[in-house]
């Protein structure tokens, strides 16, 4: 299937190439059970290597908002090690009418919350997993730099990409020049604790993105699911009470990430640079850490 191209190359599509796992990467699932059916806006299809998100009815009229905002993102992010490929958009023709569609590079390896909830999965990756903080928090540099907010950084919006670099993706509900913001996301990841019934106030900024971060960087480091025993309700009342999550780090460089976790959660940072920096610098000693203040708490102040 040809990839690039005039925007209107058409393309027969067979029905039977639905990828319905790839649902779970827009948190399409409904009763718990995935749709086999197209939802609404958005459903996936795969062609030999190709991942294509396609959007309805958009060619009788005017185009749908989350494909118009996400087409425009990837546009303007272009490439980079840590997004995920985007590879042009297409007219499809889908049981004789046509469909818009996004293609992107397909990563069959899946989304980032299943690998770290699956065991055998990270041992096969020989510690590769230790890198994928700073890489995430490069890839959101990297977005802000270009005027984009995504709004809803979790593990079920990273893909694990070839040679195992992780790949952030989705940014259909995303804001770009501080437009209004579609996504809404999953309590534990709500910097303001807002409840649902006023997602419609929701306007991430970076500082959302970062404290959104700092919940999958947890992740990632500690090998837990931060309150994944709570309900939403319960999630938000930890949020505002700032009762974050706990990681015993034993280690020196460990205990410091955890630092710099804390401060994404606390709202220390203003950028991700600011965040960068502090990442990079370098703990020799438990002496020199010490040197930096009291555990976990220490904010960072800039230079």
């Amino acid at each position: 299937m040809p990839i690039h191209g005039s925007f209107h190359t058409t393309l027969a599509v067979d029905k039977g190439t639905e990828c319905f796992y790839l649902l779970e990467l827009l948190g399409l699932v409904v009763d718990g059970q995935r749709e086999l059916e197209t939802l609404n806006v958005v459903s996936w299809k795969i062609f030999s290597g190709i991942l294509l998100r396609l959007f309805s009815d958009v060619l009788q009229g005017a185009l749908a908002n989350p494909h118009e905002i996400e087409r425009k993102i990837y546009e303007r992010l272009g490439n980079h090690p840590n997004l995920l490929a985007f590879l042009g958009e297409r007219i499809l023709e889908l049981d004789g009418s046509l469909r818009r569609g996004l293609c992107f590079s397909y990563e069959p390896r899946g989304i980032l919350r299943d690998v770290l909830l699956d065991p055998g999965a990270k041992e096969a990756l020989g510690g590769v997993e230790r890198e994928w903080p700073y890489q995430l928090l490069q890839a959101v540099g990297y977005i802000h730099s270009k005027q984009v907010i995504h709004g809803d950084i979790g593990t079920h919006n990273i893909l694990l990409g070839r040679g195992g670099r992780p790949l952030l993706c989705d940014f259909g509900g995303s804001r770009i020049d501080n437009g209004p913001c579609s996504a809404f996301p999953s309590a534990r990841y709500r910097r303001l604790a807002i409840p649902i019934e006023e997602q419609t106030a929701y306007a991430p900024n970076e500082q959302d993105d970062l404290f959104a971060l700092g919940m999958d960087m947890f992740e990632i480091l500690s090998g837990s699911n931060p309150w994944v025993d709570l309900g939403h309700p319960e999630i938000l009342d930890r949020i505002r009470a700032g009762a974050w999550p706990v990681w015993d780090a034993e280690g020196v460089e460990e205990r410091e990430r955890m630092r710099i976790i804390r401060n994404c959660w606390d709202s220390v940072y203003r950028t991700a640079d600011e965040v960068q920096m502090d990442w990079n610098r370098k703990i020799e000693s438990e002496a020199s850490l010490q040197k930096l203040g009291p555990m976990l708490y220490l904010p960072y102040m800039s230079r």
